[in-house]
């Protein structure tokens, strides 16, 4: 162990580690990047009129940019894996103050995909609904991106 980093390291970070795969660690390392919060929706397709949605239309958490060779799906998955090692925050219905989910809410990608679904089910009126919310490296996180510089 660097025992200039004695106050950071901990041993758990192996295991952390281990468990992770190269796209988990490209999106830790982008997200750590960022001193504060980063802006997440989660999107769903929607039947105008209803309570109805289509599962697994969208991903789960969406940041609106992918890492290169993954796409959204693999990139939400990692959220969601990185958040149960315990060194991210995935805060539903949470939001920034102050910040422009719009744009979020009107990529392309989600387009393209409403637009599949819309040619797919011509009958039904569909639409994409979201809900704000927020990403962000915990301490923990921040000790461990720290330990491992």
């Amino acid at each position: 162990m660097d025992i200039s980093k004695e106050n950071v390291v901990h041993p758990s970070y192996v295991d952390i580690i281990k468990k992770m795969n190269r796209l988990d660690a490209l999106l830790f390392e982008k997200l750590s990047k960022n001193r504060g919060y980063v802006m997440a929706i989660n999107p769903r397709i929607a039947i105008n009129g209803t309570n109805k949605i289509y599962t697994n239309a969208l991903p789960e958490w969406y940041l609106g940019w992918t890492i290169d060779g993954y796409d959204e799906f693999a990139v939400s998955a990692s959220l969601i894996r990185m958040s149960k090692f315990g060194i991210l925050e995935l805060m539903y219905d949470r939001t920034i103050i102050e910040a422009n989910y719009s744009a979020l809410r009107q990529t392309a990608f989600l387009e393209q995909v409403l637009d599949g679904y819309k040619n797919a089910y011509p009958q039904q009126q569909l639409k994409i609904e979201t809900t704000d919310s927020v990403v962000y490296v915990n301490e923990y996180g921040k000790q461990f991106r720290e330990a491992c510089r």
